[in-house]
């Protein structure tokens, strides 16, 4: 069973015109799908929009809107940046771990430039980068990105553990010494905490040195 989405609420379509009911073959086994949509009249679209990020918001914590993207994702941003937002056609850029919403508007002959969705809500300046707090590119809340320095952006970055000796961020096995070492980068050097028998100590002895030094994009092994 397929339900057209709304451009409003990516809920359910509304539209001015008939429902309707179609059988259509999927394959010679003689398997049908039944596809229909959603009449919603015009005067009952905000009540029932209202519905739906009431729902969210109890559901998730907090009300959003998707826009559709390629590749079959969306992003979510606030009810307020909706509107301006979802009148361009977005791309779904995919980034190491997380993709990102992006657009292409064309500069002159053969020229084109890329705007980022989170760049194009905060308006960012040219210096700065746009960080995703919970590392979710398509997640462009404003309460859930912020500009930062390249710097700040690379500590709210998370900890890939493949072909890693500690499944914790800033922490290593010396192999040598078979001890566990703590360290953190910042001011683009590495900071040399200490060494330590036991590995989970080792993560927090570096979740410390993240708070002091990363601050507010800290991320922690043991939040």
């Amino acid at each position: 069973m397929q339900i057209t989405k709304c451009r409003v609420c990516n809920t359910a379509r509304h539209s001015l015109g008939k429902s309707t009911n179609q059988l259509v073959p999927l394959s010679e086994g003689g398997i049908i799908k039944l596809a229909f949509s959603i009449t919603i009249p015009d005067r009952l679209l905000k009540p029932f929009v209202a519905v739906v990020l009431l729902y969210r918001r109890i559901r998730y914590g907090y009300a959003f809107h998707r826009i559709p993207l390629t590749q079959g994702k969306y992003a979510i941003v606030d009810p307020e940046d909706f509107e301006r937002l979802n009148k361009y056609k977005w791309h779904a850029i995919k980034s190491k771990n997380t993709f990102y919403a992006s657009r292409c508007i064309r500069l002159g002959n053969r020229k084109w430039k890329h705007i980022k969705m989170h760049r194009e809500i905060l308006d960012a300046p040219d210096h700065l980068f746009v960080d995703h707090i919970n590392h979710h590119g398509y997640d462009n809340r404003k309460a859930n990105i912020r500009t930062a320095t390249h710097g700040q952006n690379c500590y709210n970055r998370v900890h890939f553990r493949k072909h890693q000796s500690s499944k914790y961020k800033g922490v290593s096995l010396n192999k040598r010494k078979m001890k566990w070492i703590a360290r953190i980068r910042y001011d683009g050097k590495h900071k040399f905490i200490g060494y330590f028998d036991d590995e989970i100590e080792a993560a927090k002895a570096y979740d410390e040195a993240a708070k002091k030094y990363h601050g507010e994009f800290a991320v922690l092994n043991f939040p």
